[in-house]
């Protein structure tokens, strides 16, 4: 969105990374390449995939080079996932086919190569899955780029200070940069679970992304004002307004100060009622954002970026090594929670047989479906975390379970890795805890049938908001309706955690509800044990949980329970909550509970 208000222009995109930046435009791209489309003679071919060969061989050096800059190895495994799909000898064999069989040059190759595994994400509903699809465009511009001889450079000779505007950015690009000299990032392309917000957010740099067209608006030498916290970027902006935000900057660098004093201090209520909070997360980049916040479990570890950057399932030993490093990075008192594929069976290459004709994929072979219709993938991945789980407090939570049959295949599986594991000597926790994601309408009704077979609940209220309203919310027409505090998804936790309660089990709260500061008194009003989140929310949810007792929760929450409609349950608790704490929704307002 975009508002023109004298000579200053608003843009409205999302949140890459929280924080205000304040400086001159340093307008970056990559060259604007036209794909050479053209059929090639016989005795061409072999050459063409001697030089296709060179350069993805090129394009492994310079991933391997961009990933030596990054200080951290776990901002390194996000440039990683890409070199994977390089080094990928079924990646190679398809575009080597493709040029054979069609005989094309190599660019065109590799664009319907990886356009077939593009077109796959169109709709995903996802936001996770979805940016997912960046990730394979950047594998393709960079191969083309180097099969064209087209450099691309510029990052790297930034000598002053700038805010960085680009159509997108890869994350390899981010390791170009000198993080001293990059104010703030803006661009055109790009969600909050992309790679590169989530390189941003680790690198600490106020991003705003998903704007459209900010490139066709902003000039290298423009000032422009990144507002990482609410998503929005002014250009040429006034004095008043410079004034304005270098304001509020210097009052969100309080804020976040007062917020880093309570990391140590323990997640409960203002009648000390302990709360677990957790964090979400998909790759081991992520821990180090855990840390700052002072969070030490995981309470949604996804695993789909091993099955997603690969032709080749990932083998027992590689996924081992990922879970493994996670555990022990977390340290004796973290516990991490890892979710087994929750992917729909036309994202992945051992399934995509299955799912040609599927014309609801979200509602077809995905998640638990589909490692029960492919039992070898699944027995591999739960032999793998098992054996993690040796070295640290490991749970497990089977995604998308909506009958007791599901369930009890997954466990008859999981007994059956067990069985093998003793039986080869392999350590692995004996008692490892099993969860079940409370995803769709069927388990909420049958919570208290469910809760008898397992160790805990995590309500997943992505898809649990979509099922249960009909609402696909990538649906523009359609998406008003998706309203996390409809009066049947409040009444859907309250009977989850009733049933998870008189089972004596915990039940988490793992979705995108969870880490919204407004809803986190009327959720555990409602009951919830354990709030899982972005990490970078933890902090905000750990302090407002100080300021209120558990009875206070349990009036709002009932009180909300007594409306009729979202919009109705929405202004309750919103205005209550801007009300009650106008200092944790307004960083500019004086609050004597900051000394």
């Amino acid at each position: 969105m975009v508002k023109n208000n004298e000579h200053v222009l608003e843009m409205t995109g999302a949140s890459g990374a929280p924080g205000i930046a304040l400086g001159r435009a340093y307008h970056y791209d990559h060259p604007n390449i036209r794909v050479p489309h053209h059929k090639l003679a016989p005795s061409e071919i072999d050459q063409e995939i001697t030089r296709l060969n060179s350069a993805i061989l090129l394009s492994q050096h310079q991933l391997v080079e961009a990933s030596g800059k990054l200080q951290l190895d776990e901002h390194k495994q996000i440039i990683e996932a890409h070199l994977s799909l390089y080094q990928d000898p079924e990646f190679f064999h398809r575009l080597r086919q493709r040029i054979q069989d069609l005989s094309i040059n190599a660019e065109w190759a590799v664009t319907q190569i990886i356009a077939e595994v593009t077109n796959l994400f169109d709709h995903v509903e996802d936001p996770y899955l979805r940016e997912r699809r960046r990730d394979f465009e950047y594998v393709e511009r960079r191969l083309v780029m180097n099969l064209m001889g087209v450099s691309s450079s510029g990052l790297e000779g930034i000598t002053d200070p700038v805010v960085l505007v680009a159509h997108d950015l890869s994350p390899a690009d981010l390791a170009q940069i000198n993080r001293d000299k990059i104010l703030g990032i803006v661009t055109d392309l790009g969600g909050t679970t992309s790679h590169t917000a989530i390189l941003a957010r680790a690198l600490t740099i106020p991003t705003v992304v998903g704007l459209d067209a900010v490139t066709a608006e902003v000039k290298t030498g423009d000032l422009i004002i990144v507002d990482g916290f609410e998503g929005k970027v002014y250009l040429r902006p006034s004095m008043e307004l410079i004034t304005d935000f270098d304001t509020r900057r210097r009052q969100h660098k309080r804020f976040e100060e007062d917020l880093r004093k309570i990391r140590d201090l323990p997640a409960q209520t203002a009648d000390r009622v302990p709360v677990v909070l957790a964090a979400n997360i998909e790759l081991p980049s992520e821990l180090e954002i855990m840390r700052t916040n002072g969070v030490e479990r995981i309470g949604l570890f996804r695993t789909e970026f091993l099955f997603l950057f690969s032709a080749n399932l990932p083998d027992e030993m590689a996924q081992y090594d990922v879970y493994r490093g996670v555990i022990e990075k977390l340290g004796a008192r973290g516990v991490t929670t890892i979710r087994t594929i929750d992917l729909g069976g036309d994202k992945v290459s051992f399934a995509a047989a299955d799912c040609q004709n599927e014309a609801n994929p979200a509602m077809g072979l995905r998640a638990i479906r589909l490692c029960l219709a492919h039992p070898d993938v699944f027995h591999t991945q739960l032999r793998a975390i098992l054996r993690a789980s040796a070295h640290g407090k490991t749970r497990i939570m089977f995604p998308m379970i909506s009958g007791m049959d599901e369930l009890r295949q997954a466990k008859a599986l999981l007994a059956k890795a067990k069985d093998e594991l003793r039986r080869e000597g392999i350590p692995f926790d004996e008692n490892i805890e099993i969860g079940i994601m409370i995803e769709t309408p069927a388990a909420v009704w049958i919570a208290d049938l469910l809760a008898k077979e397992v160790n805990f609940f995590s309500i997943g209220t992505n898809d649990l908001i979509q099922y249960t309203l009909a609402v696909d919310r990538s649906n523009e027409h359609v998406n008003y309706l998706f309203h996390p505090l409809h009066p049947s998804i409040l009444r859907a936790i309250l009977q989850v955690v009733i049933a998870g309660h008189n089972a004596d089990i915990p039940v988490a709260m793992c979705g995108e509800m969870a880490g919204q500061p407004e809803y986190v008194m009327a959720l555990l009003g409602l009951g919830l044990d354990e709030l899982s989140m972005t990490p970078s929310k933890a902090l905000h949810v750990k302090r407002l949980l100080s300021r209120f007792t558990t009875d206070q929760a349990r009036a709002l929450a009932t009180s909300a329970l007594q409306l009729t409609t979202a919009g109705e349950v929405d202004q309750f608790i919103v205005s209550y909550m801007h009300r009650e704490f106008p200092d944790e929704f307004n960083p500019e307002a004086k609050h004597n509970s900051w000394n």
